[in-house]
């Protein structure tokens, strides 16, 4: 199905979800620029850390009382900036990502939301729990420091359901994270 772009029609709304983007960006952006300089163990990015913590709090909370209000902020809503929301939920514990799920799977059928992200929530959730992902999206370092993926539940379809959820190729994928795939 095609997915037309589109700003939606709650100009409010999308500019909530702005500013919920901004507070999800803002020490994420700092923590970036320190580590670059000196390195991802630097106490100042562990206060920044709680700090960024604090206000993915105050998002998800806030995500809420828009989701009270509105049910999903999708794309015919708020346009692209329904994706905050989804990232929001990302960052949440389990038991928050669980409760939002059948909301989001709808939203994901709906194209209301990105299929690939209803796909990368599913298998940061299934790792969570120590299931196996589905669609190969959550990549770990090995004990011997090199990147691989997840264990991935049924590598013989999995190009097919990455397909079916509008992800690249796994093999483009491992190129652009850096995996080497086993023949």
């Amino acid at each position: 199905r095609l997915i037309q772009l589109t700003n939606g029609t709650n100009e409010e709304l999308r500019a909530r979800l702005s500013t919920l983007t901004e507070r999800d960006q803002y020490y994420r952006r700092q923590m970036a620029d320190i580590a670059r300089d000196e390195g991802w163990s630097s106490p100042v990015i562990r206060e920044l850390h709680g700090l960024q913590r604090e206000l993915d709090s105050l998002n998800l909370i806030e995500l809420g009382y828009i989701i009270k209000e509105h049910g999903y902020p999708g794309r015919s809503l708020v346009g692209n900036q329904g994706s905050a929301a989804i990232y929001i939920i990302q960052r949440a514990d389990l038991a928050t990502q669980q409760a939002y799920y059948p909301l989001l799977q709808t939203a994901a059928e709906e194209y209301e939301l990105l299929r690939s992200e209803f796909a990368i929530l599913t298998d940061k959730m299934r790792m969570a729990q120590a299931l196996p992902q589905v669609y190969g999206t959550q990549v770990i370092r090995t004990a011997n420091g090199m990147l691989d993926f997840y264990s991935i539940e049924n590598e013989a379809e999995v190009e097919a359901l990455r397909r079916e959820m509008g992800l690249m190729p796994l093999v483009e994928y491992a190129k652009r994270v850096g995996i080497t795939l086993k023949n």
